[in-house]
């Protein structure tokens, strides 16, 4: 099994008039549609506008596809109330941890990668045939 980041595909290409804002906006919706796994991480430091507005699409148009993520927050990191009712409301099928250090947000990454193989081995095995 391989595993790559968003940064190892090819990347949607910037229309002629698309405002580097609407880009990053399409960008992201983008990679949330077709990620098998992915991790939303909430730092203390530093401006979370773009990973809540990440969530906020996951939870607002992709609900199917909310199982297959994990919000990391960083220990001591207060969100907005947005966000907190986002991971209240999604809380069954949304997986949450918290950190304290880069070596902690990889463990915890790495140990939470087994479990969505296995829910997705399960939902290709069980699902519908398509022919």
């Amino acid at each position: 099994m391989s595993t790559f980041l968003v940064e190892d595909f090819p990347k949607p290409v910037k229309e002629p008039n698309e405002t580097d804002e609407a880009y990053f906006l399409r960008k992201s919706e983008y990679w949330l549609e077709r990620c098998d796994v992915g991790f939303l991480v909430f730092l203390c430091e530093g401006n979370n506008d773009g990973v809540g507005q990440e969530l906020r699409h996951l939870c607002d148009n992709l609900v199917d596809r909310v199982w297959r993520h994990t919000v990391l927050v960083e220990k001591k990191c207060y969100g907005t109330r947005l966000i907190s009712g986002l991971l209240e409301r999604f809380d069954r099928l949304l997986g949450q941890a918290f950190f304290t250090s880069d070596i902690d947000l990889c463990d915890l990454a790495y140990g939470r990668f087994p479990d969505y193989v296995r829910k997705l081995y399960y939902q290709i095995r069980n699902r519908e045939p398509f022919w």
